[in-house]
């Protein structure tokens, strides 16, 4: 389909970086309940946290397992950001503040560069009509 967004290399290579905690099973142990009958009680859970790189197998995750979590973005291409300790920023207003500071100091960057090239011209021209008046 023309103009469609590209496939996220996740969903066809079968790996990409956690951006939320999967659980990857865990420990059961049944329970007698006060009815005589039984429960399950999850005593252990393995779960893999938040940034680690995965693969669909490692994860033991069907295809249209491992599809849902590309599309819903729970498995993405790039790492999670590596964010301050207490951040209160969800990743993607982390990272927006980071495009955002980088695109400012590079904005900073050029309009001193300009300025600067527009000082020296100024002072170019400047010296250049003294050397003028004093030819004369």
């Amino acid at each position: 389909m023309e103009g469609a967004p590209p496939e996220p290399k996740a969903l066809s290579s079968g790996s990409g970086f956690l951006w939320s905690p999967v659980s990857n099973g865990g420990d059961v142990m049944m329970v007698p309940t006060a009815l005589g009958g039984e429960r399950a009680v999850v005593t252990n859970r393995k779960i893999i946290a938040v940034g680690e790189k995965v693969t669909k197998k490692q994860l033991e995750a069907s295809d249209e397992q491992w599809a849902e979590w590309v599309e819903g973005g729970v498995v993405r291409d790039y790492p999670f950001p590596d964010m301050p300790a207490g951040s209160s920023d969800s990743p993607i207003v982390f990272l927006q503040k980071k495009l955002n500071e980088a695109a400012s100091s590079e904005e900073e960057r050029l309009v001193a560069m300009v300025q600067g090239i527009t000082q020296d011209d100024a002072g170019l021209a400047a010296a250049g009509s003294e050397a003028d008046k004093d030819k004369k």
